[in-house]
């Protein structure tokens, strides 16, 4: 199988981290996770560096996808809240749906995530 790179601000960190290695353990998939700040990501995909998934705020999504970079109709938006209730047995199903990703955009402060058990 081959691996997936992502590319990923790193105000995210530990949770990009946390469902990537949920994500390797469940499908068996490699990832090649990547972690800089959001300027510094932007950056270097506008100098041509790729990348199977990116994960930025809206507006660096947003800057990526006017620029042509991402493919703005693979991007997610990823806003947890603290009312937002899913249960844990959802995630694989989630995860599927969107494994055709190329970007996700996080709206909502990193200490809004919340974790299944």
């Amino acid at each position: 199988m081959a691996e997936i790179k992502v590319m990923s601000a790193g105000a995210v960190k530990s949770v990009v981290s946390a469902l990537g290695a949920e994500f390797e353990r469940d499908t068996g998939a490699k990832l090649n996770l990547n972690f800089g700040t959001a300027g510094s990501l932007r950056e270097r995909i506008k100098d041509g560096e790729t990348a199977d998934l990116v994960v930025l705020s809206e507006s660096g999504i947003a800057e990526l996808a006017k620029l042509g970079l991402v493919v703005a109709d693979s991007v997610v938006e990823a806003s947890p809240t603290r009312s937002t209730k899913r249960p844990c047995s959802e995630r694989a199903a989630m995860m599927s749906r969107h494994r055709s990703l190329k970007a996700v955009r996080r709206s909502g402060p990193p200490s809004s995530v919340k974790f299944c058990p």
